[in-house]
């Protein structure tokens, strides 16, 4: 689907907190594969909310990552640079443990849905947030929708942008954007990924 035609250029992939250099081996892709602590010449050892935001990336690959960021200030702003980092057409692929977004302790898939919307994120196939779910894992292929976003005269759409108007759709909705995502029971220890203090 994703793959772009003979004599084109190629696909342009960020993969944040990457463990190993599967992606590479795709010839249509241009990758570019960062984490905390790298364990491969081909990953860049750099933090992800140092990265300039460009809108660059054809594909944005997070998996396992969000749920190793221990603040919910820093969980929402690294969702609203994953969009970001997208260009108009882009697509996040988004992974999850499911524990970390089903538990009451912090909403459950109903709240992280509409926090995914107020960022400016929906299901790639029907514009309609969906998810596919395992007991262990939870899968998002989700694109950018920017007519949530009303701010007159910029023509550059920033990350901070994205989160000051998802932080506002969240109010008017009586939600917090201080509950979504992860408890702080399945915050990653020593893993090595975008483990940031808020």
């Amino acid at each position: 689907m994703l793959r772009k035609g003979k004599g084109k250029d190629k696909l342009q992939v960020v993969e944040v907190g990457a463990i190993n250099i599967q992606l590479h081996s795709c010839s249509f892709m241009k990758v570019k594969s960062i984490d905390l602590n790298s364990q491969h010449p081909l990953i860049e050892e750099i933090d992800f909310f140092d990265i300039p935001t460009s809108a660059a990336y054809d594909v944005v690959v997070s998996s396992m990552v969000i749920n190793c960021v221990p603040s919910p200030k820093k969980r929402a702003e690294m969702l609203a640079r994953l969009n970001a980092h997208l260009k108009g057409d882009g697509i996040l692929f988004l992974v999850l443990p499911t524990r970390c977004i089903t538990s009451k302790y912090i909403g459950g898939l109903d709240l992280f849905n509409k926090v995914l919307r107020s960022v400016g994120l929906v299901d790639v196939k029907s514009d309609k947030l969906e998810t596919k779910t395992s007991p262990k894992l939870s899968y998002f292929i989700l694109k950018r929708s920017l007519p949530y976003i009303n701010i007159p005269g910029h023509v550059k759409i920033t990350w901070q942008m994205i989160l000051s108007q998802a932080t506002q759709n969240l109010e008017q909705g009586g939600k917090s954007m201080n509950r979504f995502v992860v408890n702080s029971s399945c915050n990653c220890k020593g893993k090595g990924v975008n483990s940031i203090d808020g």
